[in-house]
């Protein structure tokens, strides 16, 4: 199974299947093994139909199923390894750790092995909140992570070992997991093959491990147009650009560029119109320059303040394309206020400082417009102006303006309560709180925007009635 013989719809197979659950208590290693296909027998065996409605499991049955798989070089590979360390039902290992990491081990015949990482589950799920994004958070500031370490020791145990070539898979954060495995492997000769993956924090690591990722020999780190989550770091190492299944406008979910089923394969298994590396975030989201900026403007700072700083950022940036790919402008806008308002909650800082987080916001909207072609026409800038369609004829009832507006009053009051609440919060929580924190704090942020719609509804009632009576008295005098 070497990597350079699988195409990419059979890599792709694998890290589709990196998101299904072994059931717990299967005895799974070098004696209880299983080929591809005995593994999806065996899984909807025990699981029965609850996997029916799950697309991955689809196309990989259909995958199986096909005449090319017999021919496939999958088709002898097994399954030699597997550990799911989530703090749930699926959890293989109880007793141990409980870190979220997910590894799959295969090998073939000839002692080539894989090892495939699975990326962040959903964040609907209070446990996944409590693993996988908050390894996010410190991965993306550079701290070596439990997954990362897991991941390293589960790539020792199942890969490094065999004598055929040494090869890591990860999507998403299991492309993190997987580009740190490869850089503190190079000794091994390892290979590495990432799709929309998590960046490392590049100016952590040595020169040599900055060489190695950009060895496109040996390192393949592919991007999806749209992709979100590749495009929050520093990947000077982007081998090919994929263009997505599905055109602007046939999809509605923001993050389904992110998927990695979001392609199209040719009837050789390669992936369809790739081009030249290059990357959407290489050029707006440098955060490491960003980060030099606010450590030389907040001098005096302690570290964990700069660190949430940077979180608080990341992930209005993150909203700020989910919201603008939803031509959502207005909301954009407003979640790069309520950033900056967050910033100053964290720590009082400075015109400066505060102008360049401002820029940056700026640049990722309008790259992001650019890449999304999704900008309302006639908005001048991309920040600024309004989303809001001309309404020909709007029929106005203004008892339920008076309506709306005792309505909004009783929000309001509700609002600030939850307000201080949560600013009551930000002198207990750490870094890893914070994430949470934010979005929260960016949902009840909202008392400003409730005052000005109060305010519009009563005026609008008012001159609305004016202009009512006058035309009354004036149709009145007509008679």
């Amino acid at each position: 199974m070497s990597l350079s013989n699988l195409t990419d719809e059979e890599k792709n197979i694998l890290l589709q299947l990196s998101y299904i659950d072994v059931p717990p208590n299967w005895k799974v290693s070098d004696k209880y093994s299983y080929t591809i296909d005995e593994l999806i027998a065996k899984i909807e065996q025990t699981t029965g139909n609850k996997l029916e409605d799950n697309d991955r499991m689809k196309n990989i049955k259909e995958f199986i199923q096909s005449d090319a798989y017999h021919s496939s070089n999958l088709k002898d590979v097994k399954l030699v390894g597997y550990q799911n360390h989530n703090p749930n039902e699926g959890n293989n290992t109880k007793g141990g750790s409980e870190s979220g990491f997910v590894g799959y081990a295969y090998r073939d015949e000839n002692g080539n092995a894989t090892a495939v990482f699975r990326g962040s589950e959903s964040f609907g799920e209070m446990e996944h909140l409590e693993t996988d994004w908050r390894e996010n958070t410190e991965a993306f500031i550079g701290r070596e992570t439990v997954q990362q370490k897991e991941a390293n020791e589960f790539y020792a145990q199942h890969v490094a070992l065999h004598d055929g070539e040494k090869n890591v898979l990860g999507h998403s954060k299991g492309g993190n997991l997987a580009s740190y495995v490869y850089v503190n492997n190079l000794g091994d000769n390892i290979k590495g093959y990432v799709i929309n993956g998590a960046p490392l924090y590049w100016w952590k690591l040595e020169d040599f491990q900055q060489e190695g990722l950009k060895n496109a020999d040996r390192f393949s780190f592919i991007v999806y147009d749209g992709d979100i989550v590749s495009q929050l770091g520093y990947a000077p190492y982007v081998t090919i650009r994929v263009p997505l299944d599905k055109q602007t406008g046939e999809y509605t979910d923001p993050f389904y560029p992110h998927a990695e089923t979001s392609v199209k394969f040719d009837e050789d298994g390669n992936m369809v119109g790739v081009k030249e590396g290059g990357s959407f975030v290489s050029d707006v989201q440098d955060f490491h320059l960003l980060y030099q900026n606010i450590e030389a403007t907040v001098k005096g700072f302690v570290v964990e303040k700069a660190e949430q700083i940077m979180t608080a950022i990341s992930d209005g940036a993150k909203y700020v394309i989910a919201a603008i790919n939803k031509r959502l402008t207005d909301a954009a806008n407003f979640i790069k206020e309520q950033t900056i308002r967050l910033i100053n909650k964290i720590e009082t800082v400075s015109k400066s400082l505060e102008n360049k987080v401002r820029g940056f916001f700026e640049d990722v909207g309008k790259k992001a417009s650019d890449l999304f072609g999704k900008v309302v026409s006639g908005v001048s800038g991309f920040f600024g102006g309004t989303s809001l369609p001309q309404e020909p004829y709007i029929k106005v009832d203004l008892h339920r303006l008076v309506y709306y507006s005792s309505r909004l009053q009783s929000i309001k009051s509700r609002t600030n309560h939850v307000n201080s609440l949560i600013n009551s919060l930000y002198g207990e929580v750490g870094i890893f709180g914070l994430d949470n924190l934010i979005k929260a704090d960016i949902l009840s942020a909202m008392n400003n925007n409730i005052n000005q719609n109060i305010a519009y509804l009563n005026q609008a009632r008012e001159f609305l009635q004016k202009k009512e009576s006058y035309l009354v008295s004036k149709a009145n005098s007509l008679r």
